[in-house]
């Protein structure tokens, strides 16, 4: 008995509902494959610090994070740092320097910035009656691979308040001479120590070296001055000591006896507190002058 042939009338809708059933399974797969392509980088800002050397001159440092979440590296072309101070561009740092970002990784960048309080005077609008002032550090980075905007940037910022600290003045105002003998010398020297900053500053410590016609005296120094300078303020400062000359040439003796005039330099260091955490700082000092005994 011969098996009838199929009648292919009845298998075209078969292989129709296949194909059907086909694609939908490959669509929701060729979805799934798109979703999982090139992911944007992500930069974020992780840590800070602010470090003074002295008085007048800090270095801030911020460090950010750039992290390549795909399976295949990444190339960084362009980097760009910006420094804002009250809203406003204070410093900016544009680089083409190239870095690979690795598979799956993460990177560090910093960003190093050695600030002096004039700088950020001439920056600012106004003199602020506080000692530090609104700030934004930007760190934005330019990739390029396959699949990525070619136009994206991407970026993060820290934000927090940068220091401002102008270094006071000192002007030499005279060498007082009390007495003097064969073995003793009592010395008063005055000076002036003008405080440009918009907020108070206390004088604690304050030692200098003392030169006199081009003859060293050695250090005159006082480490309980501890006196506040207002802002805008000028104030004088006196020194007293007594030199034992038994310890010093000839030449301080006849200085002191026989000059008419003093031709006086000072140099030294006075240590400065105000409200601030990087408080107390130190600050290199200098006048010179001429005055009679």
């Amino acid at each position: 008995m011969r098996t009838p042939e199929p009648d292919p009338r009845h298998q075209r809708p078969v292989c129709a509902a296949a194909l059907l059933a086909l694609s939908l399974l490959v669509l929701p797969s060729c979805a799934l494959f798109r979703r999982a392509g090139p992911r944007d980088l992500s930069v974020v800002m992780k840590k800070s610090s602010l470090s003074a050397r002295e008085f007048g001159a800090v270095d801030f440092e911020a460090t950010f994070e750039v992290e390549n979440p795909n399976d295949f590296a990444v190339e960084i072309v362009e980097t760009e740092r910006i420094l804002r101070l009250q809203d406003e561009p204070f410093r900016s740092q544009f680089s083409q320097a190239r870095r690979t970002l690795a598979p799956n990784s993460v990177t560090s960048l910093t960003v190093r910035q050695t600030i002096h309080g004039g700088d950020v005077m001439n920056a600012v609008q106004r003199i602020p009656e506080a000692w530090e002032v609104p700030a934004s550090c930007q760190l934005s980075v330019h990739a390029v691979h396959r699949g990525l905007d070619p136009n994206a940037w991407y970026m993060a910022e820290w934000q927090g308040n940068l220091p401002v600290m102008l270094p006071p003045s000192l002007e030499f105002v005279s060498l007082e001479r009390e007495s003097l003998s064969a073995l003793q010398a009592d010395l008063h020297l005055q000076l002036k120590l003008t405080n440009a900053n918009g907020y108070p500053l206390q004088l604690r410590s304050l030692a200098v070296a003392l030169t006199v016609n081009d003859v060293s005296f050695g250090r005159i120094e006082d480490d309980a001055v501890n006196r506040w300078i207002p802002a805008f303020t000028t104030a004088q400062v006196k020194i007293s000591q007594a030199f034992r000359l038994t310890n010093r040439s000839r030449e301080v003796f006849e200085v002191l006896a026989h000059s008419t005039d003093y031709e006086v330099e000072v140099k030294g260091t006075a240590l400065l507190g105000f409200d601030s955490p990087l408080s107390p700082l130190p600050i290199r000092m200098a006048a010179q002058g001429t005055t009679r005994p």
